[in-house]
């Protein structure tokens, strides 16, 4: 059984491919490809969910919503028809359906992550693939954020304002772990790919 801790260790193997240059406009552009496909499966969720007190107090789409800027990306490689893999459809299906509960856990998964480590990975893939200044990267950038540290701690004082009983935090904390996986599996696909 894959542990959350075999989840890491793949997906810091994958990343480290990223992060060192590693990568093709091909792969890249795949990368893309299956995170558009899970940001609108996100992003669609949350604003079904808008209103229940569990997402409205972690929903920020004028600043966190990932698909324009996804989109952007993909039309300046010349890739907007490319399709996800299995992994990212797979993602993508899991997050329909989702109770708000369990939405929110994907949200902090997936734009914390973003807003945590995307500003070094643009630059990598920048330099990897000799970039234009941010074409082809936009999805790293948070022009309405002006300040990230802030901004990511006002979202875990949201998510903490929550007041969770124990038997939800345990869905949200076994949400996020599934979250985690899900991610990991994009990433053991684009090294798949690089295989191949």
């Amino acid at each position: 059984m894959l542990t959350s801790r075999d989840a890491d260790a793949r997906t810091h193997r994958a990343r480290r491919r990223l992060f060192q240059g590693q990568i093709t406009k091909d792969e890249y552009a795949q990368l893309l490809a299956d995170l558009r496909a899970v940001y609108e499966a996100l992003e669609e969720a949350l604003r079904c969910h808008a209103a229940d007190r569990h997402v409205a107090a972690i929903h920020f789409p004028a600043e966190l919503d990932r698909v324009p800027s996804l989109q952007q990306d993909l039309q300046f490689l010349g890739a907007t028809v490319r399709q996800p893999t299995g992994a990212a459809a797979e993602y993508a299906a899991h997050l329909k359906g989702l109770s708000p509960l369990r939405l929110i856990a994907h949200a902090y998964v997936r734009y914390l992550g973003d807003l945590s480590g995307g500003q070094q990975l643009a630059q990598r893939v920048r330099k990897a693939l000799n970039l234009p200044g941010s074409s082809g990267t936009q999805f790293y950038e948070f022009p309405a954020i002006a300040d990230l540290k802030a901004f990511k701690d006002l979202f875990r004082r949201r998510l903490d304002s929550l007041d969770l009983p124990d038997e939800d935090i345990f869905v949200v904390t076994s949400e996020a772990v599934k979250a985690f996986r899900l991610n990991t599996a994009i990433f053991e696909a684009i090294d798949r790919l690089a295989s191949a």
